[in-house]
């Protein structure tokens, strides 16, 4: 019965919405959800306190390995 069917895809749709959001944006995306949340993390410490210009340059170096690395491990599924 469709009553049956609503609850059970609304709880497996929203996760996997989420989830295929978040793996489908390389790190490069520039859409705006994308950019405001990259800028706010690569701009702050842990701590939320702005960062230096050197590290915040390793910080997207950092960015940019991890990216290319899970790029690899998708590939290989």
């Amino acid at each position: 019965s469709p009553e049956q069917a609503e609850p059970v895809s609304a709880d497996v749709q929203q996760p996997a919405n989420e989830d295929m959001t978040f793996i489908a944006h390389p790190a490069e995306c520039t859409c705006p959800s994308c950019m405001e949340s990259v800028a706010n993390e690569s701009l702050h410490d842990e701590e939320g306190q702005p960062l230096s210009p050197e590290a915040l340059e390793e910080r997207i170096a950092e960015q940019e390995e991890q990216a290319k690395a899970s790029e690899k491990q998708m590939r290989m599924f």
